[in-house]
């Protein structure tokens, strides 16, 4: 654990050792304060010797305090400075990591969750990385040093300090054991309980129109009050190791005083040696005291960097950027590309159930049965696999072409335009750009030439300048302004209370359909060679649709297109029409052939939208939700691949 965050900062190695160092140091400067001490009192009260005589080695003394006062405050700062730096490096790895992972991965993480670790879990390793870790290593350097420094002067003491210390360090490992299972659970409820706030702040609207907000409080309250109780629980057991360990050292050091003493008394050692060894018994015990204090801070950081290093070694489910990633060339002069795809299929991975966090009494006590409970469950569901999403999926896209994708909803759609992103991985068959395979492609450079209007809009904090600019971040004000007029998105735009410097957030609202022009206004501006369109318009009423598919004409000119929809009239345009049923290609063709079939599902399809056909409708829902029944017909995957 120790090495991966030590390699997550290369200067922080650094950092560290000089922490150690100075804390070493440190050791050493008490050890002289402790001689210098029992010399000075030696000196006055047994050699008689006056304030006069003892003057200059009361200033040594102060020296020595001072001295150490100094390095203490350059140990705080270089512990402190390697913390921030190892912090900040993981915050900007996770989100890089965030940003690899895709979509699709994080979808399966919850918000509220990684947030909670993206923040408050690289908080937590402040005080693990700038105390706890330093402090272990001084709580084998400075012991030592006080037993190098005592041996010279009382054998006996020295050996009653060495046996005592592993007594310690013993009940240190029991409490260790004990610690890692509550924390590890007050962190997992930390984690659930920021998840489920942040689901219900952004649902509030919803619980409030089902009138289900106060049952939300109450889950949220009951989550909250499990968190209070495993918190509660850490500290106690924290604050009873920390008394147990206070109260060990100080017989411990009780124990020294005593047989000191009876040998004072005796006259088998000096009164220097005897003080000195007094003097130093408690700075023995100090680090590991002050390590106990901190073991459970120190815990928290560790499981936190525990679930940054799981998040950090997530396996991507889509292809990432390669050193050695090629780049196709144009198929055409105007820029387009080729797309095809040989037998393509897709299988969604089983999602491992979530860890149950209403653990019965035992399982609070030990946490061992909640450990073991998701690997019960994933034992259990790798006997089963999950429909595939795509299967069989042959299709060839001409550069310049315009091909239409329609299905009813689970049909595989979505899926299919996020494989030619690149954020999910074929489980079956290959994707080719212009002949080359997209494993060997350069993902940035690929995204690069795709522009894509997706289901959701997402707007970002800024200006409604600086949302459409996203699309082209070097575009010109012109250029933006341009396509927003080809969006229809200037219409409301100009409405705005400051136009397009009108900052996006709580006191301007826009409804779903002027995002989605937002959005399409960036794929325009982006006027890249291939063209993802995820239902572009399903959020524009009948006239704003029309107006945009107007200002498509000359952007989809000598590109490359494929758009995904539910709605017909956006599909009837398109060069070629795809149809899948259950992630199968039921049949393809150009959509006036195919609607001249008036068995086809296309037709079937166009006249459900229409209002015609009522019982082929029911047919049509009937077989939707049958999705245990087998592929579609050999004749219709027949049509699968464009001409």
């Amino acid at each position: 654990m120790m090495k991966r965050l030590m390699k997550s900062a290369p200067a922080a190695r650094v950092l560290f050792a000089a922490s150690v160092c100075l804390g070493l140091a440190g050791g050493i400067l008490i050890i002289l304060e402790a001689v210098w001490i029992a010399r000075i009192t030696d000196r006055a009260f047994l050699g008689g010797e006056g304030l006069g005589e003892l003057l200059p080695a009361l200033f040594v003394l102060l020296g020595w305090i001072g001295l150490r006062v100094l390095v203490h405050i350059a140990s705080e700062w270089v512990s402190t400075d390697m913390a921030a730096r190892i912090k900040e490096d993981l915050r900007v790895r996770m989100v890089r990591k965030l940003v690899e992972l895709g979509p699709q991965a994080v979808k399966k993480e919850r918000s509220g969750e990684l947030l909670s670790t993206l923040y408050e879990g690289v908080e937590q390793l402040e005080t693990f990385l700038a105390r706890y870790i330093p402090q272990v290593a001084l709580s084998t350097l400075i012991p030592i040093a006080v037993l190098c420094a005592t041996l010279r002067m009382d054998l006996r003491s020295t050996l009653i300090l060495a046996v005592t210390m592993p007594l310690l360090i013993f009940f240190m490992i029991i409490i260790g054991m004990t610690t890692k299972a509550k924390t590890a659970k007050q962190y997992k409820l930390l984690g659930h309980l920021s998840g489920h706030f942040h689901d219900v702040v952004r649902g509030l609207p919803t619980l409030r129109i089902f009138n289900r907000s106060r049952e939300q409080i109450r889950i949220i309250a009951r989550i909250g009050e499990e968190h209070r109780k495993a918190t509660m629980g850490t500290l106690r057991l924290a604050f009873m190791s920390a008394f147990v360990m206070e109260l060990f050292a100080t017989l411990c050091t009780a124990v020294v005083a005593v047989f000191l003493g009876l040998r004072l008394i005796e006259g088998r050692i000096d009164f220097y040696n005897a003080y000195c060894v007094l003097l130093l018994a408690p700075e023995y015990y100090g680090p590991v005291r002050a390590l106990g204090t901190q073991f459970h801070t120190g815990m928290n950081g560790r499981i936190a960097a525990e679930r940054i290093f799981d998040l950090l070694d997530m396996e991507p489910p889509g292809w990432t950027e390669r050193a050695d990633g090629r780049k196709a060339e144009p198929a055409v002069a105007g820029g387009g590309y080729r797309i095809e795809l040989a037998e393509l299929g897709f299988r969604y991975p089983r999602i491992a159930k979530s860890e149950d966090l209403d653990l019965d009494e035992e399982e609070q006590e030990n946490g061992q049965a909640a450990r073991d409970k998701p690997h019960a469950d994933d034992a259990a569901g790798d006997q089963t696999e999950l429909p595939a999403a795509l299967a069989e999926i042959s299709l060839s896209v001409e550069a310049g072409q315009s091909v239409a994708v329609i299905g009813h909803t689970g049909a595989g759609k979505s899926t299919l335009l996020e494989l030619l992103q690149g954020f999910l991985r074929p489980t079956e068959g290959t994707i080719r750009v212009n002949g080359t395979d997209m494993a060997e492609l350069s993902m940035d450079w690929w995204r690069s030439k795709l522009a894509v209007v997706a289901q959701q809009t997402h707007l970002f904090q800024g200006t409604v300048l600086d949302n459409i600019r996203l699309g082209c971040p070097g575009a010109s004000r012109e250029e933006v302004l341009a396509a927003a007029s080809k969006a229809r998105a200037d219409e409301f735009i100009d409405r705005l209370p400051q136009g397009y410097d009108t900052p996006i957030g709580e006191a301007v609202r826009l409804s779903g359909g002027q995002m989605q022009r937002l959005s399409i206004a960036r794929a325009l501006l982006r006027d890249a060679p291939v063209l993802l369109l995820d239902e572009p318009t399903a959020q524009l009423d009948a006239q704003n649709e029309a107006l945009v598919q107007e200002a498509w004409t000359e952007l989809v000119r000598g590109r490359t297109v494929i758009m995904a929809a539910h709605r017909l009239d956006t599909v009837r345009h398109a060069d070629w029409l795809v149809v899948l049923e259950h992630g199968r290609i039921a049949e393809a063709g150009r959509p006036e052939e195919l609607l001249a079939r008036s068995g086809s599902v296309y037709a079937r399809m166009v006249r459900a939208q229409s209002g015609e056909g009522t019982q082929e409708v029911r047919a049509l829902t009937a077989a939707e939700a049958d999705v245990g029944q087998g592929p579609a017909s050999a004749a219709a995957a027949g049509g699968g691949e464009a001409s």
